[in-house]
């Protein structure tokens, strides 16, 4: 009796520091790509706006950078959008990105290679 009680308790303090752990874990880049992806899809450009770098933002305003997505996306009659995600087995800061955009035009597909910058954001460092 003793014993599984010494088992119980082992086994709640490796689940307490299971999720411990797990929640101090940084997103990785591919985690962020696919948040970025995901608001992407639903057109949501500030919220895309909100995951570009601190230097990307200096460059351009957020009301400019959400009127350019929507005067081009308005253009093509941009549809759905569908894209893949993987790890760069060599980057660990680096995703590619295989994506292809419904148009008024028929269906672009593009690829990409895409780095990330790890900045600090509200006391802790996020890429």
């Amino acid at each position: 009796m003793k014993q599984h009680k010494l088992i119980f308790l082992f086994s709640v303090f490796l689940v307490f520091l299971f999720v411990l752990g797990a929640c101090g874990q940084k997103p990785t880049a591919k985690e962020r790509m696919e948040e970025y992806v995901h608001a992407w899809q639903k057109q949501d450009f500030s919220k895309m706006y909100t995951l570009l770098s601190k230097s990307s933002q200096k460059r351009v305003s957020k009301a400019d950078f959400i009127e350019r997505y929507k005067r081009i996306y308005g253009s093509i009659e941009a549809g759905k959008l569908t894209a893949r995600v993987q790890e760069n087995k060599s980057k660990s800061n680096a995703v590619h990105m295989t994506a292809t955009l419904a148009t008024v035009a028929g269906p672009v597909k593009f690829s990409q290679n895409v780095a990330f910058k790890e900045e600090k954001q509200k006391d802790e460092k996020n890429l």
